[in-house]
């Protein structure tokens, strides 16, 4: 039911650094923006809370299956600012505002930099 290990963005290759510029101000580990390897374990430690909302859904409709993009964004303090369903085959309003819910209850650590807007892809298929 959750298929974001098998998206390009998931298999995308991390590049690290050429060279370390001693000009550039360093902060501490703590403070370090978020990797994609920490998103991707944020989801899948709350895979399950997903799979809930599919599982409330194929009990009414047994044949209900398909894609859902969820797009977010992670603010500085690790709470999400921007958290909306932007694409999904699953037509269910329900659903839809379950999926939501869920996103808007994860927390990611304090960084520094930017905020990180990034969009999931996920495929519900029984």
């Amino acid at each position: 039911a959750f298929d974001y290990n098998n998206s390009v963005l998931a298999k995308s290759d991390i590049k690290s650094p050429e060279s370390f510029d001693p000009e550039l101000p360093t902060e501490p580990i703590g403070s370090q923006g978020l990797s994609e390897a920490e998103i991707n374990e944020k989801f899948t430690q709350n895979k399950s809370s997903f799979f809930k909302c599919y599982t409330q859904v194929i009990q009414k409709d047994p044949s209900i299956k398909g894609e859902v993009a969820l797009s977010f964004t992670i603010e500085n303090n690790g709470k999400l600012s921007v958290a909306e369903v932007v694409s999904s085959q699953i037509k269910n309003e329900d659903f839809k505002k379950c999926l939501v819910d869920v996103l808007k209850r994860l927390e990611f650590r304090n960084f520094s930099g930017p905020p990180i807007s990034t969009l999931l892809p996920m495929n519900f298929d029984q």
